[in-house]
């Protein structure tokens, strides 16, 4: 009957739903674990529903336990035959700290009820961003074919050009790049570009050689 170890319960009725809520609570905050880290709304839905539930559970149990404690004065008074078994009043009743245990309960109460509030708004936040967020992110394929600008990301410099395919590279660069005349993605003229290998042309023609 001890309720060291809870958040409330010095009323009988709701003395271990509490516990028995962050019982539950266990695999379903391992559930919203993996629903953050692979996006997935569902298993993130579950979490914060009960972070919902837990909230109010908490609340319902608050009023409870006020409600009990109006009695603490004389619960110590009452004949042991007829008194009600709670050993946590009885606790405050016999050392005549009704009035202490009662504001330490409200304060502890109000401090983790206003914490419970901001991690449901934190989690309902997120939620409804990856609700409104796409599955994959939509691009062009810029980061897949174009290897400047992936180059330009990372800060690599323009290729060298190797000694031994020197001759090779100003004869290929003496003719007209095939590719000047197509356009890319982002709708204009396509420009010269360099392979991972640093040889020039569209890296994308180079990859499935």
């Amino acid at each position: 009957m001890s309720i060291n170890l809870q958040s409330g319960g010095y009323n009988p009725l709701f003395l271990r739903l509490s516990s028995i809520v962050g019982i539950i609570g266990i695999p379903l905050s391992f559930a919203g674990f993996l629903g953050i880290y692979d996006d997935k709304p569902s298993w993130l839905q579950v979490f914060l529903h009960f972070l919902q539930i837990r909230l109010f559970c908490n609340v319902l149990v608050f009023v409870a336990d006020l409600y009990t404690l109006h009695g603490c004065e004389g619960f110590a008074g009452v004949a042991e035959d007829i008194r009600p078994a709670n050993p946590a009043m009885l606790e405050l009743s016999s050392r005549h700290m009704c009035y202490w245990g009662r504001l330490a309960y409200i304060i502890g109460f109000a401090i983790s009820s206003v914490i419970d509030v901001y991690f449901l708004y934190k989690v309902w936040s997120y939620y409804s961003q990856i609700l409104l967020n796409p599955p994959y992110p939509i691009d062009f394929g810029y980061e897949k074919y174009d290897t400047a600008s992936r180059w330009k990301f990372f800060g690599v410099t323009e290729p060298e050009q190797i000694p031994l395919f020197t001759q090779d590279m100003e004869e290929a660069n003496a003719k007209e790049d095939p590719w000047k005349k197509e356009f890319g993605p982002d709708a204009v003229l396509s420009k010269p570009t360099f392979a991972p290998d640093g040889m020039r042309g569209p890296a994308y023609i180079r990859g499935t050689k």
